[in-house]
């Protein structure tokens, strides 16, 4: 016999964690970017869902990709004209991010 239950809610809860990471650096060995994700889900009755997410990332950089790599900046002090110098950037990007739908 099809139809729901007497006493059956009629809801039902999922969740999921996910953990990646990407990109070997080759000075150190260490994934250059890892990810850290926690996602859940509720499907209620009268068909509303609720969904929230928690996500912890970090984005490496790797200096050998951009070596080669220069940037025209203002001459220092203040003469006037451009100077090149060397692309350096931060080593890891953190970031932690929620969601609630």
């Amino acid at each position: 016999m099809g139809g729901p239950r007497r006493g059956c809610s009629g809801s039902r809860a999922t969740s999921w964690w996910t953990a990646s990471g990407s990109i070997r650096t080759s000075s150190t060995g260490h994934l250059q970017d890892k990810k850290l994700h926690f996602n859940g889900n509720a499907a209620l009755r009268g068909g509303w869902n609720v969904g929230a997410g928690y996500f912890v990332e970090s984005f490496g950089y790797d200096s050998a990709l951009y070596a080669g790599y220069r940037l025209e900046v203002p001459r220092a002090g203040g003469g006037g004209g451009l100077d090149t110098v060397a692309f350096t950037a931060e080593g890891v990007t953190e970031r932690l991010r929620n969601t609630l739908s």
